[in-house]
């Protein structure tokens, strides 16, 4: 019996010594890199119902390797405006920020896809018979960083908070963002269309606030091989008032360069508020 308990022992000391390692986002290759696609457009701009469509495809064909943020801009007069007569505005002043970063498309729809100039291209901004192309090329290229994202939100005091976790899969230089933002799907509310104003259109992936710096974050730590670095922000949501509705918000963070012209995203994760 002496035996017995002193076996149990020695297993339950091992096992109790084992050490337990860390949770870090595995860093994968392959094609499963995750893609950010910022469209421009607008409530008045006609083509955009068309856009709409195109990603709406790509999203079934990429599925959660593609993340779209779908921003209205005052920096688009016109077209980027809201139907009269609308619930929303959806154009928010980070918009214009976001424009003048990446700079200005000469109209709408434009899509930016990871921020990337492609090569043989003059701007970032890519009209709609280009998205397909190249959101395909960016899925399978190797991911420089693994990333996650967890979320919980408080229904009663509304406040968000997100944890992002980030682990370089080779040593980056240079200066390095993180960018948070958030947005909302299932916005009801007027778009013209080819086929003419629809008063019920469902907007989707409407950016409705940035959480971070416009610009992004510094990443202060050293972005080695193998590093974990993990951020924590919170965020206070707005009160539901027929938008601002948690069930269809989402959380979308992206890690990018931000060295002059180089604003290339490396790698991208969205989740659910309260996931």
């Amino acid at each position: 019996m002496k035996r017995l308990f002193f076996i149990l022992l020695v297993v339950f000391v091992a096992q109790a010594c084992k050490e337990i390692p860390p949770t870090i986002p595995m860093v994968n290759t392959g094609g499963e890199r995750k893609v950010i696609m910022e469209e421009f457009s607008g409530a008045k701009c006609v083509p955009c119902a068309g856009a709409k469509a195109d990603i709406d495809n790509l999203l079934s064909i990429y599925g959660e390797n593609l993340i779209v943020v779908t921003i209205h801009s005052t920096a688009f007069p016109g077209n980027g405006d809201p139907v009269a007569g609308s619930k929303y505005d959806f154009r928010i002043d980070e918009g214009a920020e976001i424009v003048s970063m990446l700079g200005k498309p000469s109209g709408i729809p434009a899509g930016f896809i990871n921020r990337e100039l492609f090569e043989g291209e003059t701007d970032r901004g890519l009209n709609r018979q280009q998205w397909a192309g190249f959101v395909d090329q960016a899925i399978n290229e190797d991911p420089e960083m693994g990333m996650n994202m967890t979320t919980t939100f408080d229904p009663l005091t509304r406040e968000l908070t997100v944890n992002v976790t980030m682990v370089p899969a080779a040593n980056i230089n240079g200066d390095v963002r993180l960018t948070l933002m958030i947005t909302e799907s299932n916005l009801i509310d007027k778009q013209e269309t080819p086929e003419g104003r629809v008063e019920d259109y469902d907007h989707d992936h409407i950016l409705r606030a940035v959480i971070s710096g416009v610009n992004g974050d510094k990443i202060t730590e050293a972005l080695t091989n193998g590093a974990v670095i993990e951020k924590s922000y919170t965020f206070t949501m707005p009160a539901e008032d027929g938008w601002w509705v948690a069930d269809n918000c989402n959380v979308v963070a992206f890690a990018s360069h931000f060295d002059g012209e180089d604003l290339t995203i490396l790698q991208a994760d969205e989740v659910h508020v309260g996931d």
